[in-house]
């Protein structure tokens, strides 16, 4: 039995074709337990699959029969409604040992966007669990996985790699606290409940960020972020009423469409002539028209150009690779062995 993966990520396809390709948790545990109900010949040489979607990357995993890597190609297409030929020359594609590695990499934070990111294991993890829960990963993937989150928690238990995490989130947080004067006095939105918009409160907070408002489609999950950092909450509708008050909107629904529009933000923008507003849009796909960019006194940022803002050093984690590459050889070769 082979194991197969493709993907793309930052570092092989712009954010407009990776948020065509990534899959929310319901769409892939949707796609996950079709494929592990199809009877199709070319689909059954695909006898276990598990899919990792982040903000950055969008991987398909498989054992399978065949050393084949077109039906994992057509199954991602038809998975997310986008033609192969849209995507192939994106892809990476690796097998066997070089599938293995790949994973081990990715759970370690090497292939990260921000070196040692953390949150990459918890997806790793929550992928497993949800392939896992529609009965589309069998015992070589979860096998495989539980090896590399493995090898993850010793990377970060053994190196350093991990230390100061910095994230999307953080590097959002970092972009708030160079932007304005004054950090403690700028009034924020956050647009989002969930895991990013979290780790954004949290990264606003430790740099002094005091005036926060939570704003959510779902008001339970608003209050329930909120309440755990101490801001505000207001709710979906208000929304164009929050960006009148804001110096700063981060932006992360996890939404499959544009949330904010440039009419909005222009129909805001009239009632605070001459005050900026920043909006930050760390969502795939993204929540804010890049339109938005052609207002007057407002700045878009999203997650493609956050990199242009990576000026903090990653020198002491760059350092750590070769103790990272070490361990990653020695627990490669204890699932391939085993």
């Amino acid at each position: 039995m082979h194991i197969l993966t493709i993907g793309i990520s930052h570092s092989t396809a712009p954010i407009h074709l990776r948020e065509r390709l990534a899959f929310n948790e319901e769409q892939a545990r949707a796609a996950l337990a079709r494929q592990s109900h199809d009877h199709q010949v070319e689909v059954r040489v695909l006898a276990e699959m598990l899919i990792v979607s982040t903000c950055n990357r969008t991987e398909v995993y498989a054992a399978s029969s065949r050393k084949s890597f077109a039906g994992l190609e057509a199954f991602l297409a038809d998975a997310r409604g986008v033609p192969v030929g849209e995507f192939h020359a994106h892809l990476y594609r690796h097998a066997d040992v070089e599938a293995v590695r790949h994973l081990f990499e990715v759970a370690a934070g090497l292939d990260s966007l921000v070196l040692g990111e953390p949150q990459i294991l918890g997806q790793v993890t929550r992928a497993l669990e949800l392939a896992r829960g529609v009965g589309a990963s069998g015992p070589l993937l979860s096998r495989l996985f539980q090896s590399a989150i493995h090898a993850g928690k010793r990377v970060r238990t053994e190196t350093a790699i991990g230390r100061s995490p910095a994230s999307v989130s953080s590097l959002a947080a970092g972009l708030c606290e160079r932007s304005v004067h004054n950090l403690h006095q700028a009034q924020i939105v956050i647009l989002g409940a969930g895991e990013m918009a979290e780790l954004a409160v949290e990264a606003l907070r430790k740099r002094g960020a005091q005036q926060l408002t939570v704003v959510n489609r779902t008001l339970e999950r608003a209050h329930a972020l909120a309440d755990r950092w101490s801001a505000a909450v207001d709710t979906f509708e208000n929304l164009e009423s929050a960006l009148v008050r804001a110096d700063i909107l981060i932006s992360s629904t996890g939404a499959p469409h544009i949330i904010i529009h440039p009419q909005m933000v222009a129909a805001a923008m009239a009632q605070r002539p001459q005050r900026p507003l920043m909006l930050i849009d760390i969502a795939v796909p993204r929540d804010i028209d890049d339109e938005t960019a052609s207002i007057p006194n407002v700045r878009l940022h999203d997650i493609d150009n956050l990199n242009a803002h990576l000026e903090q050093s990653l020198a002491s984690r760059a350092a750590e690779v070769p103790h990272v590459q070490a361990i990653l050889a020695e627990e490669v070769d204890k699932f391939l062995d085993y």
